[in-house]
């Protein structure tokens, strides 16, 4: 699995074993609500439900994927949910609290740390890890294994999205405890790897997009809601990998300040997956490319589909490895850093 194979490096290789990826998870746990993911779901669902507040702490990537969770928690299983850098994890805790921490590796010395602080708690702890004998994995009172598969390149793709998803999942679960009906139907969670599928047949036209913009300085990711969160994890990616300024900004709060930035020398890239977001963030994408910036939407809402957030990432995953590709870097292997970080 760790061959390039025909792809040039492993992230695009990563990239394109998404769909099979989500499949993969949706075939292990969504058809089944209870043993398939872990032997004591129900306990662990009620658990959820009954708790005070949930705190999900995780570094980088995982971090991302955990405020995806921690939204749906609160918007639709009415939970309260804090989610934290795993490096700055000091909360404060009551005794009927739950924990969750989200790990590619299992082995972040941050995530790991965050962990020992939890178990002083004395309070339940769930993690999404992609390794399951890693110490993050043997710590947790319950594992979802994330089933991504081998990552190779230091920047995640294929590991984000499955923890993404594995989350919308459990999700799914603890709603269906609570209310008694799914959140997700099981065909919604299907259309999800056929939707990868379409997003990888856009590689092409997003190669150009890379080429047109190799000497552009800054890059804003821009969304809303849960797009939001997509707009934090595909800055991070082209800042790993391409070595460009990149930020990703909550689409209305980048007038507070950060729009004093834009210029001619400017892309700012508008990520929308619902359409209730979509008017704020076409007037905002108006007024940025009125400043003179270069303006690039990726709409990726599709009617009857709310999952969408889940694979919304796979455009800028695309952008960053060609954009880095054009700038003759290591892709795989950015400088300065680890695909796991154990040192604090």
């Amino acid at each position: 699995m760790a061959k390039k194979k025909k792809f040039s490096t492993h992230m695009e290789k990563e990239i394109h074993e998404i769909p099979d990826v989500v499949l993969r998870i949706i075939q292990n746990y969504a058809p089944v609500f209870c043993e398939r993911i872990l032997p004591d779901v129900n306990e662990l669902a009620k658990l959820f439900y009954e708790c005070d507040t949930v705190h999900i702490a995780a570094c980088g990537t995982a971090y991302h994927a955990g405020l995806v969770i921690g939204k749906l928690m609160e918007e639709h299983c009415k939970i309260r949910t804090k989610v934290y850098i795993a490096s700055e994890f000091n909360p404060l805790v009551k005794s009927n609290d739950i924990a969750i921490v989200v790990s590619q590796s299992g082995e972040t010395a941050d995530t790991v740390s965050a962990m020992k602080r939890m178990k002083e708690y004395n309070i339940p702890i769930v993690a999404l890890c992609n390794v399951e004998n890693s110490t993050i994995a043997k710590t947790a009172d319950w594992v979802i294994p994330t089933r991504a598969g081998q990552e190779v390149s230091v920047a995640s793709t294929k590991a984000f999205i499955a923890q993404v998803l594995c989350g919308v999942i459990l999700v799914n679960n603890i709603f269906y405890s609570k209310y008694g009906r799914l959140l997700y139907t099981k065909s919604e969670l299907l259309n999800i790897p056929l939707q990868a599928t379409k997003l990888l047949s856009r590689k092409r036209e997003i190669k150009q997009l890379a080429k047109l913009h190799r000497k552009t300085q800054r890059i804003f990711f821009l969304g809303s809601g849960m797009d939001a969160f997509l707009a934090y994890e595909s800055a991070l990616k082209v800042k790993e990998i391409t070595y460009n300024h990149c930020e990703g900004y909550a689409a209305l709060e980048f007038r507070h300040g950060t729009m004093a930035l834009v210029d001619d020398k400017t892309l700012c890239v508008g990520i929308n997956t619902s359409q209730e977001k979509n008017d704020k963030l076409n007037n905002l994408m108006n007024d940025v490319k009125s400043r003179g910036s270069k303006i690039w939407n990726i709409d990726l809402f599709e009617s009857g589909n709310n999952l969408s957030f889940v694979v919304g990432a796979i455009p800028s995953f695309f952008f960053a490895l060609y954009l880095s590709k054009e700038k003759g870097n290591n892709t795989d292997k950015p400088r300065n850093l680890t695909k796991a970080v154990t040192i604090e």
